[in-house]
C-alpha cells in the first residue's frame, strides 16, 4: 500500500510538473505572439536584453581586467538595508555577461583592501563614505589607467551618515550645483536623459535618445565646469520643442579622467532605467560603451549619420492655405540646392495643378501627404478610407509612391498607425515632442508567427523645434532678427546633441514673400554646419537601415583582441558596410582578419586612434565575424 501511494505521489507531482511547464511554454508561445506584433525590435533582442542582466555566464575569461565592487553598508543603513546588496548584484550580473573576473568587498574591509590587482572600482550607491574609504578611491585613482564606475551622490555623507562640508563627488567629476531630479508625476514617477548623440559612450543608441529613468532612488543632476570631464547625457523637464538649451548645469551622465583613472558618473542607479524595451537596449549598450571606456578597450560603432555627419537636417512646407506661395519656397531650396519635402493637400494640389507641377517635377523635392481633417479619434475606417484617397489621389498626379503622412496638428491616434500600415506608408512627420531622434517601430502584416517579408515598418519623426506658427502665430513675433536668432537657437539645441533637426514652415505664414529672406538666412546658417540635409524618405531609409538592417556587436576576447560581429537584418544585400573602432591612445592596430574563406576585412587609419573598416558583401539575413588586435 505504502508503494502504491508512493507511486501515486510520484505520479502526480510529475503530472503536476508536466502542466507548469505546458503552460510557461504557452505563455511564452502567447507573450511572444504579442510582442512580435506591437513592439520595437526582435524578440530575440528582447529575451537577449533581460537575459543579460542575471542569466548565469560561462566561466571569465582573462580579458587584463579585474574588477571590484564596493558594497556600501554605511549608506544602506541609513537609507535602504537592501541598497548595497542589491547593487551589487545587480553589477556583478553584468560583468558575468562580460566574462570578466570581479570580488565585491565589504565596506568594512574596503579601506585595508589591498586594490594593486584591480583594475576597476564600481561605487554603487555609495553616498555613505568614511575619510579612509575617500583616501583609498583616491590611491586607486592615482595609478594611471585605472578605472571607476560611480553613480548618485558619492561620498556626500561620512559613515555615520552625516552630510560633508565639501563634496566629494563634484571633485570626481568637477561638477557644482548638485541636486535632485524631480519629476512631475511626484513618488513612482521617472524622468528623462537625452543623451548626446556625439558622445563616445553613447554610440550605437539612436542620435538625441530620451532614456527613461525611474525617480525611486532620488536621481541627481550636476552642473560640468571643467574641461577634463565630457558630458554624455542631459536630463529633460520639458519637451525639446521648447527647451531653450541643453546646459551643463543639467548633466545626468558624465565622463573624463579624474587624477589619473578614467571615470563614469551616473546620476541614477544600477537598475533604474524603466522596463521599456527601447529604453532597455538603449541601456545595454550605454553599459557595454561605459564599461569599454572605463577598461581602455576599444569602442566600435556605425555612423549615426551618412557621411559621419553630425546631425540631420529635415526641412518641410505643410502646403495649404495661399497654395502658391509654396513657388517661393520651391524656387529657395533650388536656389540653395537643398532638399525639401512638401507635405500636400489632394484638393489644392488638383486646383493649383500648374504649381503643383513646379514642386513634384523638380530635383531634391518630395511630395506627401497632408491631413486637412482631424484625425485623432476617427474611427480605423475613417481613416482608412481618408488616407487611401489622399495616396491614390497624389500617386495619379504625380506617377510616384507617396510614402509619408503629416496629419494636421501632428496628433493621431493608433488608428492613425493601423492604418498608415495597412496602406504602406513608410513614415507619420511631426510626432512627438520627447526626444531628438526617428523611431522605428514594427509591426506584423498577419498574426501568424513567422518572420520574414511579413514585417512592415512605419518611422515616426519628432518635431524638435518651433515651426512658424509658434513663432508667427503663438508668440507674435513681427522682429525678423528675433525670429531668426530662435530658428537658430532651436537648431544649436538639437545639433549640440547631433539629433534630427525637423523645421515646418506654412505656405500661409514663413512661405509669404516678406519672411522668405528669414528661411533664406537660416538655411545659410544651417549649411554652414556639419549637417545631413535630407528628405523625409531618406531619413527613413537611413533610420531603417540603421536602426534595424545592420546590426554591430563587439566583444573582447583577450587583452589585445577583439572580435567584431555585422549582421545584415535586412531583406536586400549590402555592397559594402563602414564600420569605425575608436582604439584608446595607449594602443596601435596591429591586423584585422577573418577566418571565413572569401571574407577580406579593409580598413584605414585615421585620426585619434580611430580605424574604419570596410566589409564587402554581406547578404541578407548573413552575419560576419573578424577579429582585431592591437598592441
Amino acid at each position: 500500500m505504502e508503494a502504491k501511494k508512493s507511486n501515486k505521489n510520484i505520479f502526480e507531482a510529475i503530472s503536476v510538473a508536466l502542466v507548469m511547464v505546458l503552460l510557461i511554454t504557452a505563455s511564452f508561445f502567447f507573450y511572444g505572439r504579442v510582442i512580435r506584433e506591437n513592439y520595437y525590435g526582435t524578440v530575440g533582442e528582447f529575451l537577449g536584453i533581460f537575459s543579460n542582466f542575471g542569466a548565469a555566464a560561462s566561466a571569465p575569461l582573462n580579458l587584463g581586467k579585474k574588477v571590484i565592487i564596493l558594497e556600501g553598508k554605511a549608506t544602506a543603513k541609513y537609507f535602504n538595508k537592501n541598497t548595497s546588496e542589491q547593487f551589487s548584484i545587480m553589477w556583478g550580473n553584468f560583468l558575468k555577461q562580460k566574462n570578466v573576473v570581479f570580488d565585491v568587498v565589504s565596506q568594512d574591509d574596503f579601506a585595508n583592501k589591498n586594490l594593486d590587482t584591480y583594475d576597476i572600482l564600481v561605487l554603487p550607491f555609495a553616498v555613505c563614505l568614511s575619510d579612509k574609504d575617500i583616501a583609498k578611491i583616491k590611491e586607486f585613482a592615482s595609478v594611471e589607467n585605472k578605472g571607476i564606475i560611480l553613480d548618485g551622490y558619492t561620498g556626500a555623507r561620512d559613515e555615520n551618515g552625516k552630510w560633508r562640508e565639501a563634496s566629494f563627488l563634484s571633485e570626481i567629476i568637477g561638477g557644482y550645483s548638485i541636486k535632485e531630479v524631480k519629476s512631475e508625476g511626484g513618488s513612482g514617477s521617472t524622468a528623462s536623459i537625452i543623451l548626446d548623440g556625439n558622445s563616445l559612450l553613447s554610440s550605437n543608441i539612436a542620435p538625441g535618445f530620451r532614456l527613461e529613468v525611474n525617480t525611486y532612488n532620488a536621481p541627481l543632476s550636476a552642473g560640468i565646469i571643467e574641461p577634463r570631464v565630457e558630458i554624455d547625457g542631459y536630463w529633460e523637464e520639458t519637451p525639446i520643442v521648447y527647451k531653450k538649451k541643453f546646459s551643463s548645469s543639467e548633466t545626468g551622465i558624465v565622463h573624463g579622467k579624474y587624477i589619473g583613472a578614467r571615470f563614469v558618473w551616473l546620476g541614477f542607479t544600477m537598475g533604474a532605467v524603466t522596463g521599456n524595451l527601447a529604453d532597455q537596449k538603449a541601456w545595454k549598450s550605454l553599459l557595454d560603451n561605459i564599461f569599454n571606456y572605463v577598461s581602455s578597450w576599444p569602442i566600435v560603432y556605425k555612423d549615426r549619420w551618412p557621411g559621419g555627419k553630425k546631425t540631420a537636417v529635415l526641412f518641410a512646407e505643410d502646403t495649404e492655405d495661399k497654395f502658391e506661395n509654396a513657388l517661393n519656397a520651391a524656387a529657395l531650396f533650388t536656389e540653395k540646392n537643398i532638399p525639401c519635402t512638401f507635405f500636400c493637400v489632394p484638393e489644392l494640389a488638383k486646383k493649383y495643378e500648374k504649381v503643383f507641377f513646379s514642386l513634384y517635377s523638380r530635383k531634391n523635392f518630395e511630395i506627401g501627404l497632408h491631413g486637412i481633417e482631424v484625425y485623432q479619434g476617427q474611427s480605423l475606417k475613417t481613416q482608412e478610407e481618408r488616407l487611401r484617397a489622399g495616396k491614390d489621389t497624389l500617386e495619379k498626379i504625380i506617377g510616384k509612391n507617396i510614402r509619408g503622412f503629416r496629419p494636421p496638428l501632428a496628433v493621431y491616434d493608433k488608428n492613425t498607425v493601423q492604418a498608415l500600415l495597412k496602406l504602406n506608408y513608410d513614415y507619420i512627420a511631426g510626432d512627438d515632442l520627447k526626444q531628438a531622434s526617428p523611431e522605428t517601430i514594427i509591426v506584423k502584416k498577419n498574426k501568424g508567427l513567422s518572420f520574414g517579408k511579413n514585417i512592415l515598418f512605419l518611422t515616426k519623426f519628432p518635431k524638435t523645434s518651433n515651426d512658424d506658427y509658434d513663432i508667427l502665430e503663438r508668440y507674435k513675433m513681427q522682429d525678423k532678427a528675433k525670429m531668426l536668432e530662435l530658428l537658430k537657437q532651436d537648431f544649436d539645441n538639437i545639433h549640440k546633441v547631433g539629433g534630427l533637426y525637423y523645421y515646418s514652415f506654412h505656405t500661409q505664414l514663413m512661405a509669404e514673400e516678406e519672411y522668405v529672406d528669414v528661411l533664406a538666412k537660416f538655411i545659410d546658417y544651417v549649411k554652414e554646419k556639419d549637417v545631413w540635409i535630407a528628405t523625409f524618405s531618406e531619413a527613413n531609409d537611413w533610420s531603417v537601415k540603421w536602426s534595424l538592417g545592420m546590426d554591430i556587436s563587439s566583444a573582447q576576447v583577450s587583452p589585445n583582441r577583439t572580435s567584431i560581429k555585422v549582421t545584415n537584418n535586412s531583406f536586400n544585400n549590402v555592397e559594402n558596410v563602414k564600420i569605425n573602432m575608436l582604439l584608446p591612445p595607449t594602443k596601435k592596430l596591429l591586423k584585422a582578419f577573418s577566418e571565413r574563406l572569401g571574407v577580406s576585412v579593409l580598413f584605414s587609419e585615421g585620426k585619434d586612434g580611430k580605424v574604419v573598416f570596410d566589409i564587402q558583401n554581406i547578404k541578407s539575413d548573413e552575419s560576419i565575424t573578424f577579429d582585431v588586435e592591437y598592441e
